[in-house]
């Protein structure tokens, strides 16, 4: 395409970005998938799991096993971010909730070495 042929160009602007809408890679694997974005029911199960008494090591063991006995449990739901979201995302969701119930929560070790002193 030249200068001449494109309007935008003539108009001075410094080139034309042409996007096509296909990807030239495979979506569908398990790396793609992990990053699937949570939704906010997910974070509200993840929530309850918390109100519960889990920890976020032990919400996320407990989420993969009724990922797992589902009726229609596929291997690459296990995957998909949007059903089993990262550990990063459960501890973030793990912090906001502690906040949000219990407040700033600090273990510096300078408060543990000024509080026997």
């Amino acid at each position: 395409m030249s200068k001449q042929d494109n309007e935008y160009m003539v108009a001075g602007l410094p080139c034309c970005v042409v996007l096509c809408w296909t990807h030239n890679h495979d979506i569908a694997t398990a790396a793609a998938l992990s990053y699937r974005s949570p939704g906010d029911d997910l974070k509200s199960t993840f929530i309850s799991y918390f109100n519960e008494g889990m920890a976020p090591s032990a919400a996320m063991k407990y989420h993969k096993d009724c990922i797992e006995m589902a009726a229609d449990f596929e291997e690459q739901h296990l995957a998909d971010g949007s059903k089993n979201p990262l550990p990063r995302s459960v501890y973030r969701w793990h912090d906001q909730w502690r906040m949000d119930n219990l407040g700033l929560h600090r273990h510096l070790i300078f408060d543990i070495f000024t509080l026997n002193y």
